[in-house]
């Protein structure tokens, strides 16, 4: 199974486990694909970045200077940061099922 996440499907990874395939399997099924691994970081890494600012200019906006505007931006971060846990937790949850 590919990650959704990635945004890639499976012909476009080498599919099977051949010798160039970039997975480390056992038993014949991939476990670990270091190029969705670095396609989630990058997207990862894009979401903190746009977040960051949003959250910057929030606290900027409401006139949040100093100590208060950098709680509130941490604050944002932070539940940004829950948000995206228990969504990845409710993806984790429906592919067990």
């Amino acid at each position: 199974m590919m990650d959704p996440m990635a945004d890639i499907s499976a012909a476009s990874s080498g599919g099977g486990n051949s010798a160039n395939n970039s997975s480390t399997g056992g038993e014949g099924k991939e476990v670990f694909n270091l190029h969705a691994f670095q396609l989630n970081t990058k997207k990862m890494d894009t979401v903190r970045s746009f977040m960051g600012i949003v959250s910057g200019c929030v606290a900027g906006v409401a006139g949040l200077t100093g100590w208060h505007g950098l709680g509130t931006s941490i604050n944002i971060e932070g539940l940004i940061h829950i948000t995206i846990i228990i969504d990845q937790l409710r993806t984790f949850h429906r592919m067990l099922i």
